[in-house]
Order: structure tokens, then sequence, then C-alpha cells
């Protein structure tokens, strides 16, 4: 398993811009995945190995849409667990908690 790391973060933001957008869905129940963009269609096709229908449901499912929702979820959480990280020395209002609890409040909202 790997750690969501700043760079893994940035690579699956990268690769999901780059890709076809979402949503990405099953063609029918077969291993295929599809997508459209514009007058472009996008198919995918499994052919062969252990779990084809698996393997095209999860593809399917990490569509770029997906991924970008992730990657944004997940920085979010990052900084949550910095904030929630500070020590509380300072006087009340400095650093205490509801400073860190505004803070929160901030990132859940879109800022960072």
């Amino acid at each position: 398993m790997h750690d969501l790391t700043p760079e893994l973060l940035a690579r699956l933001e990268e690769y999901a811009k780059a890709a076809t957008p979402g949503p990405w869905c099953l063609n029918g129940g077969t291993a295929a995945i599809a997508a459209t963009y514009g007058r472009q269609k996008i198919f995918c096709t499994h052919v062969g190995g252990t779990y084809p229908a698996a393997d095209a449901k999860h593809i399917a499912a990490a569509s770029p849409d997906v991924v970008l929702a992730l990657v944004t979820d997940a920085r979010k959480l990052a900084a949550i667990r910095a904030l929630l990280a500070v020590e509380d020395d300072g006087p009340e209002g400095a650093m205490g908690p509801r400073w860190i609890l505004g803070q929160i409040k901030e990132v859940l909202n879109g800022g960072t």
C-alpha cells in the first residue's frame, strides 16, 4: 500500500488531467471501459487475465474525475492533520482550539 505523499498526489493529478475526462463506464456487462469526450469515444478492452470483469469495474470506477476528487480530499485531510498537530501553547485566539477549528473550516470550504 502506498502513502499518499505530495509527490504521488501530484503524479495522480497530472495523469488524471491528461487522460480522457470521466466519467468512465462499463460498456454493457463486458470487460470494456468506455468514455466520451466531445465527438470522440474511447474504448479499452481487457484481453486476458484472471479477473477481467473486476479489473474493468475498478478501472472505470477510477476515472479521471474520481481521481481528481480523491486528490483534492486527500490534500484537505493532510492540511487538517497538519493543523491538528499544531501545539496549543499560545494565548487563546492565537493558535488555540478556536483558531485551529476556524482553519479546519476554511480548508473544508476550499481554502488551503
